[in-house]
């Protein structure tokens, strides 16, 4: 048992904390976490950093790490430990023995960027132009694929911080479908480039060149040799599947993030290779607005979560 004295304005506390040794990392980041959920105060939690011999880390008891903290008293609103000073939230990988300390409000800014590029995802796809030559030179055109071009930028950053809030939790199926989603993203970044700044001043000098590549997109392949455009493609939406699949399955097994989206953007990575049977309007509808909504959701709770994660950013 180790009581922590202190005390402010002439009131005095005091914290009893049972504690036990421990070897991993993780278990540091549980206890702090579950310090900065039940309100302890910012010295006593400093504090427990002090607790350490050689490989040894010491936290409190399995006991105590149950215990929702109702006899705990609350930090007092003065306490004299400035916010900035305390650590940052320990993120574990999969690699045994790894950390990555992660801001939370920078992990919460993430689960924004993740929302717009939901939004963008889901409200693009029923206004966007179809992908044939006379669209690439209209200001609808000029107007979508900018948005698309950003929103890309968006999903990298998004997709970061939704795996980097429970990458302790998903193991190798969510590090792995983290690192498919981004190189899907990072390709799409290049193709959605080439649409925007190189398709519409070709539209009158190679028209053939613009319907091949765009035949690409959706499925009405041209006559032209366009060199590895045509396989890159095929990867990219190889990792698309497969990556957001296994991020859907591994937010789900980690129990951090809600279910439903993560249910939703598993099945609409399985239900994205039946939809390429449909016409390509209907393939935005039926693949291309699900995936939005269900990485808008996932954002949405990122940004708003009001657990652990906003209790220790609020600090």
């Amino acid at each position: 048992m180790h009581n922590q004295n202190f005390s402010r304005k002439g009131r005095r506390w005091t914290l009893s904390i049972d504690v036990e040794p421990v070897q991993t990392a993780e278990e540091l980041g549980e206890c702090r976490l579950r310090a900065a959920k039940i309100k302890c105060c910012s010295q006593a939690l400093l504090n427990m950093r002090d607790f350490v011999v050689p490989n040894v880390l010491v936290v409190p008891s399995a006991a105590n790490r149950r215990d929702n903290g109702a006899h705990h008293l609350p930090c007092p609103a003065s306490c004299s430990i400035p916010r900035k000073d305390l650590p940052p939230m320990p993120v574990t990988t999969p690699m045994q023995g790894t950390t990555l300390p992660v801001s939370p409000q920078l992990i919460r800014w993430c689960g924004l960027a993740a929302l717009v590029a939901g939004v963008i995802f889901a409200g693009i796809q029923p206004i966007h132009p179809p992908d044939v030559l006379a669209s690439v030179t209209t200001p609808l055109w000029a107007v979508i694929i900018t948005l698309k071009l950003v929103m890309c930028f968006l999903f990298l950053i998004g997709v970061t911080g939704l795996y980097a809030r429970q990458a302790h939790a998903t193991g190798w199926v969510g590090l792995v479908g983290y690192a498919m989603v981004m190189a899907s993203w990072s390709l799409q970044i290049g193709f959605v480039f080439v649409e925007l700044f190189v398709l519409p001043p070709l539209a009158s000098v190679a028209p053939e060149f613009i319907n091949t590549y765009l035949g690409v997109v959706n499925g009405m392949p041209g006559t032209m040799e366009i060199g590895a455009l045509v396989p890159t493609y095929a990867v990219l939406g190889l990792l698309y599947v497969i990556g957001n699949l296994a991020l859907g399955i591994a937010t789900v097994r980690a129990g951090i993030l809600p279910r439903w989206p993560a249910i939703l953007l598993a099945a609409v990575a399985v239900a994205t290779p039946v939809a390429a049977f449909l016409p390509h309007a209907l393939q935005r509808m039926a693949a291309g607005m699900p995936m939005g909504i269900a990485m808008a959701w996932l954002g949405y709770a990122l940004w708003s979560e009001r657990g652990v994660l906003a209790s220790v950013a609020a600090r």
